[in-house]
């Protein structure tokens, strides 16, 4: 990035930001969960992560773009199934939705100002891990990839 900061997930439920110009970690993000992957907004204002507390299944933070303002939770993201797992998180490119998506094949799309659900569940892989998700440049479709061994594209 821009600041020189570098985000790292680990699976020890901590993302570790990473001052490159000093060589040192700056913050800690905690209760992040066994992080496979993260998704970071194109300007660097917000960070989507696993969630290993109870009430939240994700969690979306704020990031600062200077070193002057330390990460913080903005949106506790709660609506999949008990005991499913998130396995794949994306923001939209102008920041202002996300998507986490689970181990049952259903995902989410929010509303990154209010932390609130946008529509319906997207179930069409109902059954598939979903692995890895996208939005395309206009922030209206989304490609999925799941254990169904194909890209899907959603409105």
């Amino acid at each position: 990035l821009e600041d020189g900061l570098l985000y790292v997930a680990s699976a020890d439920a901590v993302v570790r930001v990473w001052d490159l110009h000093r060589g040192t970690e700056w913050f800690e993000m905690t209760e992040t969960g066994l992080n496979s992957s993260i998704a970071l907004s194109r300007d660097g204002r917000y960070l989507l992560t696993r969630s290993s507390a109870t009430d939240a299944h994700a969690l979306l933070w704020r990031c600062g773009t200077t070193r002057e303002l330390k990460p913080f939770v903005v949106h506790r993201l709660a609506g999949h199934a008990k005991g499913a797992s998130v396995t794949a998180l994306a923001i939209s490119a102008d920041g202002s939705k996300a998507f986490t998506a689970d181990n049952t094949g259903v995902g989410i799309v929010w509303d990154a100002r209010t932390g609130k659900p946008i529509g319906k569940k997207v179930e069409s892989l109902l059954g598939y891990r979903i692995n890895a998700a996208a939005f395309v440049a206009d922030g209206e479709e989304l490609l999925i990839a799941a254990d169904d061994q194909q890209v899907t594209r959603i409105d």
